[in-house]
């Protein structure tokens, strides 16, 4: 039987014991799609690095409805040390999150987002 990407995300909703909507969980699997529209082929991607991801999104969630997003000063520099590709594909990601959220996350949690996608795409290497 294929595992599919719902398949392994709901596995993963179930490891972290993590508490989420029905939305929180479409709202991941959208993200995974628009990872694979942009060539990242998930189903190579380790899966200890697909859980710190999920379990940041979901950390993200919570951060949205509360309304209270990190700031870290400095950040601009430290984008310098991605690859253009991570950093395309993490503002595409916030996008998603931003439309179907209505919200607007800082440029640090894009940050954050394209640590894990860089994680991802070094995997794929």
């Amino acid at each position: 039987m294929v595992n599919t990407m719902e398949n392994k995300i709901t596995e993963i909703l179930t490891e972290l014991k993590a508490s989420f909507s029905e939305n929180q969980k479409t709202c991941i699997l959208q993200v995974m799609d628009n990872l694979s529209q942009n060539n990242i082929n998930l189903h190579k991607v380790g899966k200890e690095h697909l859980t710190m991801f999920v379990n940041h999104l979901l950390v993200l969630f919570q951060r949205i409805d509360a309304k209270d997003f990190l700031q870290m000063e400095g950040i601009d520099i430290m984008f310098a040390e991605f690859k253009e590709t991570s950093i395309a594909i993490a503002k595409k990601v916030s996008n998603l999150i931003n439309n179907f959220f209505n919200t607007d996350i800082s440029k640090s949690e894009i940050f954050l987002i394209t640590t894990h996608i860089e994680n991802i795409l070094n995997q794929q290497e």
